[in-house]
């Protein structure tokens, strides 16, 4: 049986009123090599219980009702009998007893309150910005992907109708080879889909231009950096939970239109650790800001995705909260335009160029 077969065999079995653990059992025995984790039942979880869910048709809605209230529970692998003894067999090195100490974390009352401290002081570009850049994608959009699919960059990461993606073909270099590259060679550094690579600069040229009327000068607002809402790299992406349709893929790369995507960027005070790194409560307040401001003026996903937004709690939800501040007017964006389809185009003349030397 596969691991699909098992995990629906024994939701059905049980009307999703699921335990975890017996489930993680069942699927070690059947396969004690497999790879089964937390973020495999979250991806079944969320295709069930999901509108829009890939298998929700499959299944009544009274399973589907019970595992939404199915409580969080960590998979253990390593409880199963048998898993016990493969890892036995692996391990030659004692099990060292000592362990860290558990200390306390912020309980969801502080956390809901560290929250509406946070959120007036997220800055997002105003949806008109927002929506100028989609307007003039779509009035490039056929050239720009001829283009790309030529110098055999996916265009699809970067472009589709509406996208908000402000430099199509730039992503951020991924890995230490293109990280090496990328030092050694600015300029002219390569990568797979890319026309070049970046080390954070061009997802904040619109911000200066929106604030300055100027090309960003490798300085932040003082006491302020930016920060990426959703995922752009392929390492340990949150999609899967995050992302109603998303899919595990072998192709690298599908999210890097995000990185300069005008409608995924915020400036948040350096005062707070980064959220959107850690905290997943006010992560799912930022895609709630992405959802709430800008889908009306933007796609704001790539590959015909949508935000995961059916399990977040009440308590939760962005009416709850503070609104951020909107920053930036159209004023200052004409200029932007042109200096950044200018930016592309020279991109796309000299790769197409070295590719012929």
């Amino acid at each position: 049986m596969t691991t699909k077969d098992i995990v629906f065999h024994h939701i059905n079995s049980l009307k999703g009123k699921v335990n975890i653990q017996e489930l993680t059992d069942e699927i070690l025995k059947n396969d004690p090599n497999s790879k089964w984790d937390d973020t495999h039942w979250s991806f079944y979880r969320t295709q069930i219980t999901s509108e829009k869910g890939r298998y929700s048709h499959l299944f009544s809605n009274e399973i589907k009702t019970n595992l939404k209230v199915l409580p969080g529970e960590r998979i253990n692998r390593f409880t199963s009998p048998l898993r016990k003894i493969v890892q036995k067999n692996e391990r030659s090195v004692p099990t060292i007893k000592n362990k860290w100490p558990q200390w306390d974390i912020p309980t969801d009352e502080e956390q809901i309150l560290l929250a509406s401290v946070l959120l007036p002081y997220i800055k997002i570009l105003h949806p008109t910005i927002v929506a100028y850049i989609a307007e003039d994608n779509n009035k490039n959009l056929s050239v720009w992907t001829d283009q790309l699919q030529n110098l055999g960059i996916r265009p699809d990461i970067y472009l589709w109708q509406n996208s908000p993606v402000v430099f199509p073909g730039i992503r951020r270099h991924v890995g230490s080879e293109e990280t090496t590259d990328f030092r050694k060679n600015q300029k002219f550094s390569r990568g797979e889909n890319a026309l070049c690579l970046d080390d954070n600069s061009y997802p904040k040229e619109i911000w200066s231009f929106a604030l300055q009327n100027k090309r960003y000068g490798m300085k932040n607002p003082p006491n302020y950096s930016l920060a990426h809402m959703l995922d752009h790299k392929d390492f340990k992406s949150r999609n899967i939970d995050e992302l109603i349709g998303f899919q595990k893929s072998d192709d690298k790369n599908l999210f890097a239109g995000l990185y300069t995507s005008c409608a995924n960027t915020i400036y948040i005070p350096t005062t707070f650790v980064k959220p959107t790194d850690h905290n997943s409560n006010i992560r799912q307040l930022l895609i709630q800001i992405v959802d709430k401001y800008y889908k009306s003026v933007c796609f704001p996903l790539p590959h015909n995705l949508f935000f995961n937004l059916s399990n977040i709690e009440d308590r939760w939800r962005l009416e709850n909260f503070p609104p951020p501040t909107i920053v930036g007017t159209l004023n200052n964006i004409h200029n932007f335009i042109l200096y950044r389809n200018k930016i592309i185009n020279e991109r796309i003349k000299n790769y197409s160029i070295q590719q012929k030397t």
